[in-house]
């Protein structure tokens, strides 16, 4: 056991402003069903998330007419021929997620 002479002097967070810390990436489950210009907003509020790393995840849910592919590459398209309810569907996009943090906004709020 130190001794309390022994003990150094608490620094406060002296040197820690300095360590840089990459954003956590993030899994963001959007479930589509017919959403058209709401999934539009929800994705790119989803890109815009600060202090995160997102990666979008788009399912839809057996729209008529189907969600058009994405263009920007941290959007990714999972399409179901049928509708697989909601549980269904934002279980299919938190299994194909990579990161350990996963977000379930809806495409239908604002």
């Amino acid at each position: 056991m130190m001794s309390p002479s022994a003990v150094p002097p608490f620094r406060g967070n002296a040197g820690l402003a300095s360590v840089v810390v990459p954003d956590p990436m993030i899994d963001v489950v959007i479930l589509a069903w017919n959403d058209g210009e709401l999934l539009d907003h929800a994705v790119a509020s989803a890109l815009a998330s600060v202090a995160v790393d997102p990666r979008v995840w788009i399912v839809d849910n057996g729209s008529d007419p189907p969600v058009p592919a994405p263009t920007d590459p941290r959007v990714r398209l999972l399409r179901n021929e049928h509708n697989a309810g909601v549980s269904g569907g934002r279980n299919q996009g938190v299994r194909v997620g990579t990161s350990g943090l996963v977000s379930n906004p809806g495409a239908w709020r604002r």
